[in-house]
């Protein structure tokens, strides 16, 4: 059994002055199942599954109009200090004060760049009120500004600006989004002229956003008569929400838009902070911890038990060692027995044989050379080349063989007689070269071949 789910549901809902929307989701691939959309009227009774209260995350979205969306730019990077510079920057552009809002501050992709969204606490409460009628208790609380912004990125509309504009009930919410970002936001009452406030909204994030001009404007929801007012007034191209991410027609994802947001805002802003934190949060971790406590535990008891048998193991060698080593005769000549029978088990073992030669290094022999071939201080051969040939080794088909060295000295000379010389110092009793072996010197074309072998000191067993 995993800890966490795989494949988590997802729910989503959205209050209107009429109804309650809802949906589920739930990832599968590239794409959301849709396990269920539900329109709830107001004197309707309705109850979610039990198994999907137990098995879910539920998010519901804050109406646009109880939300401020304050966009600030830092240039600091450490969490507190940017927190604390938002709080102090944030308070002179909201129109209550800060201890009867709840905020949540946001970091964009841009790490200078802060999202703030504001509510205040009455709204809240009375946000989580109406869902109490229905029997919802949801996890988080975002906002419809945000909920739109993840409905947008389920579209795959591309990294350019776009207009959003979201026709609810009572409600029109305008939008500017950037890459998946919230930029800016404006809502407004609809029964006020709808093309003129759309339009003056339009301007607005033309002018306070010359970097980000957009060409496209998404509509949510609303006639085919008000889509061709704004486009003539605007000039800009109208596009209607169509998804590859979802089964569902272009009637029920305007419909559905804000709740299949909410469903992903998980990662979004939560206005469920302090007070208003959802008592379920606790309850539906439980079962995963106490898993995730059980596997280490587990863990823990396997580990010290490998341990134990690892150390009694060692402990039994060691014992067996003593016991070979100190005997329980007393007598110095049981005593030398043991150690006698010791060494000659050590001996016999098949696999033993010396590994590392004890033979002259190269560096070692060419300066002896240099120092014995010299005749005041002038040199009595000139070397031509040199070699230096391991011929034989201990190898596991051959453990009783034995290291054996050759070196190769090519060298030329003036005079024939310090060829001798050169052949005289090395058959005198030296360090380096093994005079049991012949040591040979040939001549061809005024060049000299002189061959010998080099003193093996490895310790053999």
């Amino acid at each position: 059994m995993f800890l966490f789910p795989v494949n988590p549901v997802y729910i989503g809902a959205e209050i209107t002055s009429s109804c309650l929307r809802l949906v589920a989701l739930q990832k599968k691939g590239k794409r959301w199942k849709v396990l269920f959309l539900k329109e709830i009227e107001k004197k309707e009774a309705f109850d979610l599954p039990v198994n999907f209260l137990e098995k879910s995350s539920s998010c519901s979205a804050l109406s646009s109009e109880d939300v401020l969306f304050r966009s600030l730019s830092f240039p600091l990077k450490k969490q507190k200090e940017i927190l604390k510079a938002a709080l102090f920057q944030l308070e002179p552009l909201i129109p209550y004060p800060l201890d009867k809002a709840v905020v949540h501050i946001q970091q964009t992709k841009n790490d200078s760049l802060l999202s703030c969204f504001v509510a205040r606490k009455d709204h809240v409460q009375h946000h989580l009120d109406l869902l109490k009628t229905w029997n919802i208790q949801p996890d988080q609380v975002s906002c419809v500004p945000f909920a739109l912004t993840k409905f947008f990125s389920t579209l795959n509309l591309g990294p350019l600006p776009y207009a959003v504009v979201h026709i609810g009930e009572k409600i029109v919410s305008c939008l500017l989004i950037e890459k998946e970002t919230l930029i800016a936001t404006r809502a407004f009452d609809l029964q006020l002229n709808l093309p003129i406030e759309i339009q003056k909204t339009l301007l607005s994030f033309t002018a306070s956003q010359k970097q980000k001009p957009f060409e496209s404007i998404l509509f949510i929801g609303g006639d085919s008569s008000l889509w061709e007012k704004v486009q003539k007034a605007t000039d800009k191209k109208i596009l209607l929400p169509s998804s590859a991410c979802f089964s569902l027609s272009q009637e029920e994802l305007s419909r559905f838009s804000v709740a299949i947001g909410a469903a992903l805002s998980q990662k979004g802003p939560n206005f469920r902070q302090k007070e208003f934190s959802s008592p379920l949060f606790w309850k539906k971790l439980k079962k995963p911890l106490l898993n995730y406590f059980a596997c280490i535990l587990t863990l823990t008891c396997a580990i010290c038990a490998f341990g134990k048998l690892s150390l009694i193991q060692k402990e039994k060698n060691i014992a067996q060692l003593v016991s070979l080593v100190i005997p329980q005769q007393k007598t110095p000549h049981e005593y030398l027995q043991s150690i006698r029978a010791v060494e000659k088990e050590i001996q016999e073992k098949p696999n033993t044989y010396p590994l590392y030669p004890q033979v002259p290094k190269v560096k070692d022999l060419l300066l002896w050379l240099s120092n014995h071939l010299m005749d005041n201080e002038a040199p009595l051969v000139n070397v031509e080349g040199f070699r230096y040939v391991m011929e034989n080794r201990p190898t596991p088909a051959q453990k009783k063989g034995k290291y054996t060295v050759k070196a190769v000295l090519e060298f030329s000379t003036r005079n024939p007689s310090f060829a001798r010389r050169a052949h005289e110092i090395l058959l005198t009793p030296n360090p380096f070269v093994d005079l049991g072996r012949e040591v040979e010197m040939t001549q061809s074309r005024g060049k000299y071949l002189m061959t010998f072998y080099l003193k093996d000191r490895t310790q053999y067993f």
